[in-house]
């Protein structure tokens, strides 16, 4: 009879509840998982690269530089010089003071640099950043110059910007307007 080592550890009994179930199962179930959990998040990544809208993103740096920002009606019309109705002022009131004509709901000016303007998608309201033109016009504010920017070639992606006026784009403004220097609530 051999003799048992008291000091050893005791070897475990299966169990009667719980069947055993091969290392090699368990590794497949492991693997299936695995791959079914990849499968589905690059499928939800797909999904959203392919069915998102495009967000728009306001540029800080066109908006700290531009002495009036403008929540405005562009009608369509051609040419480089359109009238805009203004709905709201995000900053630099001043600049429209003497233009106001009585018996006027909105205060209509005229704006040029629309055909080198990016985001126009038709008409419709867009904040607008601009700057003094010719006599009573306004002209859009084109971005500026960053260390560095732009890339040789590149010099497209200075025309100004024009932008959709969103809840998204609106926050966007405000915040931009908020941090601006010259802004008595900063």
């Amino acid at each position: 009879m051999p003799s048992e080592n008291p000091s050893a550890p005791p070897t475990p009994q299966p169990s009667a509840s719980r069947p055993s179930v091969p290392v090699a199962t368990r590794r497949k179930v492991r693997l299936f998982v695995a791959i079914t959990l990849y499968v589905l998040w690059t499928a939800f990544i797909a999904y959203l690269a392919l069915g998102g809208k495009e967000a728009v993103v306001v540029s800080r740096p066109q908006i700290l530089a531009a002495p009036l920002v403008v929540e405005a009606d562009v009608s369509e019309s051609a040419g480089d010089v359109r009238p805009v109705r203004i709905v709201r002022v995000y900053r630099g009131q001043q600049m429209l003071s003497g233009l106001a004509r009585p018996n006027e709901e909105r205060l209509s000016v005229r704006v040029s640099g629309f055909e080198q303007a990016r985001g126009w998608q038709g008409p419709g309201t867009y904040i607008l950043a601009l700057q003094r033109g010719h006599e009573d016009s306004f002209a859009l504010v084109p971005l500026p110059m960053s260390p560095g920017f732009p890339p040789p070639g590149r010099a497209d992606q200075m025309r100004p910007l024009i932008y959709p006026a969103t809840p998204s784009v609106r926050r966007q403004t405000e915040e931009a307007v908020r941090l601006a220097p010259d802004n008595p609530g900063s």
